[in-house]
């Protein structure tokens, strides 16, 4: 599509400069030196404002594609959001439990007192859990396992930033009889944006809890 202030940009550029090469000849070959110089400095003043709109105008295009760039992306992303990318909910029963979250590449577990998450891609995510209170809790990792642990029995709200998507696992405890054989439901699902400081795998201290 033809730009107009571009095409009149070109005119005038044009115009300025056919003008000047004008007073150049007249300067040269009058004897009114004067009327001369003085049309001399008009069109020294027209081409330095016929740039001056150049310049201008390529900087006004090139924040509009930059706009328009970034929209194209947004757009994209949005029709190329990959399946794993929704709402799921799963229940982590009896002693040892694991369940793979997202694509496949991740996991959240139990084992006896203590809730686990990592997986293949454990390094890929940044991480933050609080409890119902809004307090922090206690979160140590073990590198030879790949996985991050926290103890099982604190309500937990955790927000996760994995491949460039947001989520929350939240949990809902549902208490079944005995209570040595409790099983925990959680649901994930995608967030829009964040509320905590997330720390990589590599952020937490490794240790036992």
């Amino acid at each position: 599509m033809i730009d107009i202030a571009f095409v009149l940009g070109i005119l005038g550029s044009l115009a300025s400069i056919y003008s000047f090469l004008l007073t150049i000849v007249d300067f040269w070959g009058n004897n009114e030196r004067g009327k001369a110089r003085t049309s001399f400095l008009i069109s020294i003043l027209l081409i330095f404002a016929t740039f001056g709109s150049f310049f201008f105008w390529s900087k006004h295009n090139a924040n509009i594609d930059k706009d328009e760039t970034l929209e194209s992306k947004e757009i994209l992303r949005k029709v190329d959001k990959p399946d794993w990318v929704k709402k799921d909910s799963f229940t982590l029963e009896g002693f040892e439990s694991k369940k793979q979250i997202l694509d496949g590449n991740l996991f959240v577990g139990k084992d006896f007192d203590k809730f686990l998450i990592g997986g293949a891609n454990v390094e890929m995510i940044s991480i933050a859990f609080r409890n119902e209170d809004g307090e922090k809790i206690k979160v140590v990792k073990n590198v030879e396992d790949g996985e991050l642990s926290t103890y099982l029995f604190e309500d937990k709200y955790i927000e996760i930033s994995y491949k460039d998507y947001l989520f929350i696992i939240q949990q809902i405890p549902e208490y079944n009889l005995p209570a040595r054989t409790m099983s925990y439901n959680y649901e994930i699902y995608p967030a829009e944006a964040l509320t905590m400081s997330l720390k990589t795998f590599k952020d937490f201290e490794e240790g036992r809890l």
